[in-house]
């Protein structure tokens, strides 16, 4: 039967203005049952179908091929079975397509019915690629549905939709010879826009579509004039992009398919080469949008440069002719161009910006503090934009360090001349409340975060903490330690929240490297008795990550009316249950050289005893000067830096790291270096 069907299909005539319906090569072209399909695309037939999502049947040669994370497959829209690609905010393409084969050799078109959303409109469109070509056919207004999603709920009206059909028959504007029994049809369609701030059900889906009806026409057998017509054409077209390529090796690339083919005649190599090149210009093309990378810094530097970029006006200039150069260099191809573009945005979205930011915030530093943060600048600009080539990007991520190193040491200097009786050095901390890792150094060991959140004492679920975990009881090692410079000499107080889950959590600080200098304080388990409300009994639990001594007594201020907002926030936290926490405190901390070690660990090799949990806790460290050592000689956190400075020489040979501390071995930085009574100021790369 289907051996007849099939005579009496191929046997229909077709000519150009007349193709015949070859749909029956096309897989599930209504994506339903065959059984179910509708005579035609008119509104009546359709509608007498009664199509459901029960008909869906999407065969397995259609493929989604997306470069997006999409929704597709088989549904019911608007009254038909269809293909459905669906994304908001999308990068790269949506796609579907199915590979047909043994076709009767010939010209072929497409056409499919296609609908998108208000708004929603980009550039949808059909294919049909064989060896020879491809043709392609647009979606217009004429496929919006704009009452569709008008109640936020989707299409829910009967079909046909409100007397009028939404659904577009989309054609190919051009034929496509077949030669090889081969054709690949589908649907396509790119964001084309950035919609981050429009409403979801509405331009956010730019791009998003759904298709169905597929349909194949046959024109009719190819003459070997026509055939001869489109090996030039597609020749030419290889010809054409190869001439607007702009990265050279994959030009050349291009232009060596060209030449074989022009040797071998396998089309085969010509496609691969034209398939290249679509690739290649593809990401210029994107690189060079409005909005991107560099066409915002072509614009920035075009229109106010030094109100943009301001100290760092120089590292961006040499970032952008370092790209540009790049991209017209011999070297250039379409697969290194993220990792280059990745470069320049270190450079001018991380560096730039940490640059501006402590520029800006050194201004109002007083003298001392400022020239340090100037000078730094000044030096890590010079070694960006040595050469002809940008630095990498940990390179780059390691002056941001750097910089916002010094920034907190030059920060306690400006808070230290503005105040030297000052007791409260918590502000000496980077990131004290762990909103980020950044100023800790951390060797997980067995452990996992650092950070966590959800859990944090005034109930904030975004407010972060240093948090580690191992499921086995007792193999969690996790170290952590934070070395603070710059201090004033004297004795010291550090306080911190913290949690644990079993004994053998540690705090500490430390001040020398002997074994008495440094204080180890275990962070207590605690228990809460309660009275059983079904027992009427007694009942006493760990508090780990309930209750705990801090939420005790801030829900006693509660419930005497006595709390302020932030012990209102403790005492009902976790439905008036809290969250273990308790404040910990270190005494008697003595500095003499202006640095203190700070840090939290499980690991027993260090603090002597075993951990016997599995996880513990550390928010909000801070630091008080409860007695004032001796600070001879000695005016803030740079005064070594200063120091050598002003004297030209005054410090004794050697090597300085930026807060004046004197090093045996430099690693990459700035460094001061003192020879024969001279101060210079020295980048290790």
């Amino acid at each position: 039967m289907t051996e007849a069907l099939n005579k009496y299909y191929f046997s229909q005539p077709a000519d150009l203005e007349n193709p015949a319906n070859y749909s029956f090569l096309v897989p599930s072209p209504w994506f339903c049952q065959e059984s179910r399909e509708p005579a035609d695309n008119e509104m009546a037939s359709v509608a007498v179908a009664e199509l459901t999502a029960d008909d869906i049947n999407v065969n397995g040669a259609w493929v989604n091929g997306s470069t997006a994370g999409a929704t597709a497959g088989g549904y019911l829209k608007v009254g038909r079975t269809c293909y459905q690609l669906w994304a908001t905010n999308f990068a790269g393409y949506l796609d579907a397509h199915t590979e047909l084969t043994n076709l009767p050799n010939g010209i072929y078109s497409v056409s499919m019915d296609m609908i998108t959303n208000a708004n929603a409109l980009s550039d949808q469109h059909i294919y049909a690629t064989s060896t020879l070509g491809q043709a392609e056919g647009y979606m217009t207004e004429a496929g919006v549905c704009y009452d569709w999603i008008s109640d936020g709920n989707g299409y829910q009206g009967e079909y046909p939709f409100a007397g009028e059909d939404p659904w577009e028959t989309v054609t190919t504007t051009q034929t496509v010879i077949v030669v090889d029994g081969k054709l690949t049809i589908g649907a396509r369609s790119t964001h084309n826009g950035n919609c981050e701030d429009e409403d979801i059900s509405d331009a956010q889906r730019r791009g998003s579509f759904w298709f169905t009806n597929v349909t194949l026409r046959y024109h009719g057998a190819a003459t070997q004039e026509q055939i001869d017509a489109a090996i030039a054409a597609r020749l030419q077209t290889a010809q054409d992009l190869a001439a607007a390529m702009h990265f050279a090796i994959d030009k050349a690339a291009v232009n060596d398919s060209i030449a074989a083919y022009n040797e071998t005649k396998d089309f085969a190599v010509l496609n691969n080469g034209i398939a290249l090149a679509e690739t290649s210009e593809a990401k210029y093309n994107e690189i060079m949008e409005e909005g991107k990378t560099l066409p915002t810094i072509a614009a920035n530097l075009e229109s106010d440069p030094e109100g943009i970029y301001g100290v760092a006006l120089d590292v961006v200039k040499f970032a952008n002719d370092a790209t540009l150069a790049w991209i017209a260099s011999s070297g250039a191809s379409y697969q290194q161009v993220d990792s280059i573009l990745n470069v320049t945005k270190a450079y001018v979205n991380t560096y730039a910006q940490a640059a501006i930011e402590a520029s800006e915030t050194a201004a109002e530093f007083r003298a001392t503090a400022r020239q340090a943060v100037n000078t730094a600048i000044a030096a890590q600009k010079e070694r960006l934009t040595t050469g002809h080539e940008m630095l990498e990007v940990a390179v780059v991520n390691e002056l941001v360090a750097e910089l916002k190193k010094l920034m907190s040491v030059a920060s306690a200097q400006d808070a230290y001349e503005r105040n030297p009786n000052a007791t409260d050095y918590s502000g000496w901390i980077i990131n004290p409340d762990f909103a980020e890792i950044t100023g800790w150094d951390v060797i997980k060991g067995t452990g996992n975060g650092p950070l966590n959140q959800g859990q944090y004492y005034t109930g904030d679920a975004d407010h972060k903490y240093f948090d580690s975990y191992n499921g086995t009881v007792g193999e969690l090692n996790i170290y952590s330690e934070q070395v603070i410079e710059g201090l004033p000499n004297g004795t010291y107080t550090a306080r911190v929240a913290a949690r644990t889950s079993g004994e053998g959590a540690f705090l500490f600080a430390a001040t020398g490297e002997a074994k008495a200098d440094t204080i180890w304080k275990e962070i207590p388990m605690e228990t809460y008795t309660y009275l059983d409300p079904v027992t009427e009994k007694d009942t006493t639990v760990n508090a780990t990550d309930i209750y705990g001594s801090m939420w005790l007594e801030a829900f006693e201020k509660y419930n005497n009316g006595e709390a302020d907002e932030l012990e209102s926030a403790i005492a009902t936290c976790n439905g008036n249950n809290g969250r273990g926490w308790k404040w910990v405190t270190i005494e008697g901390i003595v500095v003499n050289d202006h640095r203190m070690t700070i840090g939290q660990t499980t690991d027993g090799t260090r603090s002597g005893k075993p951990f016997a949990g599995t996880w513990f806790s550390v928010v909000d460290w801070s630091l008080t000067l409860t007695a004032k050592g001796n600070n001879d000689g000695w005016n803030g956190p740079l005064t070594g830096v200063n120091s050598i400075n002003a004297a030209q020489g005054a410090a004794a040979d050697g090597i300085y790291a930026i807060d004046g501390r004197r090093v045996s071995n430099a690693a990459r930085g700035l460094y001061i270096v003192v020879r024969n009574g001279k101060a210079s100021k020295v980048i290790v790369k």
